[in-house]
């Protein structure tokens, strides 16, 4: 179970940065109701806000639907780990190996013998040669070398097509992305691949605030023992992380700072401080791993 981690001092970077945003105007101020990407998406294509989060591809149309609305219309990247826009007198934070991606699962009545089988499997797939295959399949067929970059062919049709997802519902068992082992050439290929006609500089401006924000990178251990403390509390402690983020996005300025720590006192109270003693137990345990 997750529970909004409230009284970390990156979340007050982020709510007060989002405080900012949101009494200069940029921020939807119906964010707390937008729920739905297509809501959000329409929003922001037609004019009634500023920003809009997304995972880009370069069949998007959320920029070609914005012009159509407006001609005129100019984007921006606005980083969440680097950019000029966190709040005065903070240093943006952001996670780093972040602990999610696909989640496999094997079956509780698997024998040791199916068990085995799959992390050969897999130990298989992550095989430099063998995960290159997968992803983009035979070289003059599925994909073309172009400028040193693997550039799919959407144009075939044979028996050795991928599938709609160029295979990733296979390889991402062991990679979410795919990678050359360069980074210059990882750039490149994210600009090609990622970018709509026009727009790698989107993907530009996202790396140079990733490498800007790169020291504030915050690593999260993995507990290899359950936390029970947020079974207990994790509902009402979900409940008031909505209520307390809302009001501190949409108070004024000179409210924030009494608003963040009247909610992080009751937030502890609430039964995050339990979880955070538990916690510290499991860590002076030595049952945690970091993963990186």
């Amino acid at each position: 179970m997750n529970v909004a981690p409230f009284t970390w001092t990156a979340t007050k970077k982020y709510l007060q940065d989002m405080n900012e945003k949101y009494n200069a105007g940029i921020v939807d101020p119906e964010f707390y109701l937008t729920t739905d990407d297509t809501l959000a998406k329409g929003k922001f294509v037609s004019g009634q806000c500023a920003t809009y989060s997304f995972y880009m591809s370069s069949g998007t149309d959320v920029f070609s639907s914005l012009l159509a609305n407006d001609p005129n219309a100019e984007v921006a990247v606005m980083g969440s780990t680097a950019s000029g826009t966190v709040a005065d007198g903070f240093t943006a934070h952001y996670y780093e190996y972040p602990s999610y991606g696909m989640i496999m699962g094997i079956n509780a009545n698997a024998t040791a013998e199916e068990r085995a089988a799959t992390y050969m499997f897999l130990d298989w797939m992550s095989q430099p040669d063998n995960l290159k295959y997968l992803q983009y399949g035979e070289e003059g067929k599925t994909y073309n070398v172009v400028d040193g970059i693997n550039v799919y062919n959407t144009d075939y049709t044979g028996d050795d097509k991928l599938s709609n997802n160029n295979n990733k519902d296979y390889w991402c068992l062991v990679q979410e992305v795919q990678h050359y082992g360069d980074e210059a050439a990882d750039l490149q290929a994210n600009k090609t691949t990622l970018a709509p006609a026009g727009y790698d500089w989107v993907v530009q401006d996202a790396y140079d605030l990733q490498k800007k924000g790169e020291s504030g990178g915050i690593i999260t251990p993995i507990f290899s023992k359950a936390v029970q403390a947020t079974t207990e509390y994790s509902a009402d402690l979900n409940s008031l992380w909505q209520e307390a983020y809302v009001d501190c996005v949409t108070c004024s300025p000179d409210e924030f700072e009494s608003k963040y720590e009247e909610y992080c006192q009751e937030y502890l109270d609430a039964g995050y401080q339990e979880i955070l003693d538990e916690k510290a137990s499991l860590i002076a345990d030595g049952n945690v791993l970091v993963v990186k």
